[in-house]
């Protein structure tokens, strides 16, 4: 997004209207099918359909509420945390203009450093003495303590659309094998370290940055038309993953695949991908054109 919408003129102001109505038409038509079809089996497996939680997950506020945050759907947390960075967007990507890169970068990695303090010691102070699972919940799933990642990432976009890109271009692939070299050294370290709030998030934009910017055999595999075709379905495999696994689930007792047996997993993939693709072309592409062409005046 911010390859797209930063401008370091500021010749132009973010539509915010526009750019949010976007948003939600990208998201939410199939963000409420896959909760609609998650409600379905629970209903065939006679699972009780609380109100109240229900109408957080149809009003995509379920991160702020640590009780339900994984009910229904649980991968769809982090849609209802992408939705609080979608609002915060316009006004990041407005006070990342005329800044210069040096100082975009010290914002960042200062936000991004205190954000990784005061989530080790919510853990280390709050949650461990009282053991309470609500507070770990809180904690882990919070959108405040997500936005550092996508702060990073947003820093990441800027770069890119700057000539910081171009001495980078040449070693793009030692780029690549260092960041990875550190990923591998981070997980295997010894020291307790909590990853799930955004801590590897430099590491993950100085990958993505160089990956970008690679012109070698990696990115023309990384550009095949296959891989690009499921980064298009990427959303839908991520969204749609419950529901299918449930539904698998049950027509694996059905036809008794063994519990423990790797042809589950194989028969959920089967089931996930062409679905996936089907209401990508039939649920989410169509209704994203329907919303922007209705709400968003040209």
């Amino acid at each position: 997004m911010a390859i797209t919408y930063y401008s370091e003129q500021a010749t132009k102001q973010i539509d915010k209207k526009a750019f949010w109505i976007s948003r939600f038409a990208r998201i939410y038509p199939l963000y409420l099918f896959s909760l609609l079809l998650t409600l379905a089996v629970d209903l065939f497996m006679r699972v009780p359909i609380l109100k109240g939680p229900l109408l957080l997950h149809v009003a995509l506020l379920q991160a702020w509420g640590p009780k339900y945050v994984s009910s229904f759907n649980p991968p769809a947390w982090a849609v209802s945390v992408e939705i609080f960075f979608f609002l915060m967007f316009p006004f990041i990507i407005t006070f990342f203009t005329r800044k210069t890169k040096l100082l975009i970068a010290a914002i960042t990695g200062i936000f991004w450093f205190f954000s990784q303090v005061a989530y080790e010691l919510l853990l280390l102070k709050v949650y461990v003495p009282s053991s309470d699972i609500m507070l770990l919940k809180l904690f882990l799933y919070s959108p405040l303590l997500h936005i550092n990642s996508f702060i990073m990432g947003t820093a990441a976009g800027v770069f890119y659309k700057t000539d910081y890109k171009k001495p980078m271009k040449d070693h793009a692939v030692l780029w690549l094998l260092l960041v990875l070299i550190l990923l591998v050294l981070a997980f295997q370290s010894n020291y307790h370290l909590e990853f799930h709030n955004g801590l590897l998030a430099p590491l993950f934009a100085i990958f993505l940055l160089a990956l970008s910017l690679d012109s070698s055999k990696i990115s023309e595999i990384m550009s095949s038309k296959p891989l690009m075709q499921l980064g298009e379905y990427s959303y839908a495999i991520y969204i749609l993953q419950e529901p299918v696994h449930r539904f698998s689930l049950l027509v694996s007792n059905k036809i008794g695949l063994p519990p423990d047996s790797g042809m589950r997993f194989y028969f959920f993939l089967i089931l996930l991908l062409p679905f996936s693709s089907l209401s990508y072309h039939l649920i989410e592409r169509p209704s994203r054109d329907i919303i922007k062409r209705v709400l968003i005046r040209r």
